[in-house]
């Protein structure tokens, strides 16, 4: 069976290296980024309110955090998506759900909406580093070991490997039965 192969060489061959896998949200609150991504169509604001899935954070927030991104203050957005975080939590019934590292939510929202080539990676790191020293012990209860800042050994192999990406943006829409639809 491997000689279909054997005329295969790198012509055939695209490696994407990608940060995300969306397959991997099945059984996690989604990612900002995702829902930055998404466009909800509703006939009624009434449907829409019947809808709206409380457990994301809504638009007005994740504009905020962005302003604050761009203003090199990652302290504000840190706190605010662990409250929001702190809130899901206590209003949660069920089985437990889980959430995408801090910096990893805030990193990826910040290159869906404000786009990689607007975001210095080093300062994004920086900052988050010197937010995380100072967040709160309070707020440092909601916090979990992923969400500590890169170490520097996955700072030198993003430097030193091949810049990854996020998948391409494809608009999103949901319809009033919850099924994605994919547009072109």
């Amino acid at each position: 069976n491997i000689e279909k192969f054997k005329d295969y060489d790198h012509r055939n061959v695209v490696v994407n290296c990608l940060w995300d896998n969306e397959k991997l949200h099945d059984d996690m609150i989604k990612p900002m980024f995702c829902s930055w991504k998404e466009t909800v169509v509703f006939s009624s604001s009434l449907l829409h309110a019947l809808i709206t899935d409380e457990k994301k954070i809504s638009r007005s927030s994740m504009r905020h955090m962005l302003a604050s991104i761009q203003a090199n203050d990652l302290l504000t957005p840190m706190e605010t998506l662990v409250n929001e975080r702190r809130k899901t939590n206590a209003s949660m019934s069920g089985p437990k759900k889980y959430y995408y590292s801090v910096y990893r939510d805030l990193l990826f929202l910040s290159f869906v909406a404000i786009g990689t080539e607007n975001i210095d990676h080093m300062t994004f790191d920086r900052e988050y580093r010197r937010a995380y020293d100072v967040i709160t012990s309070r707020q440092q209860n909601v916090l979990s070991s992923v969400d500590k800042p890169p170490s520097v050994g996955a700072i030198f192999c993003r430097r030193f490997f091949k810049r990854l990406k996020l998948k391409p943006t494809i608009a999103h829409t949901t319809n009033i039965c919850g099924s994605r639809l994919s547009l072109k």
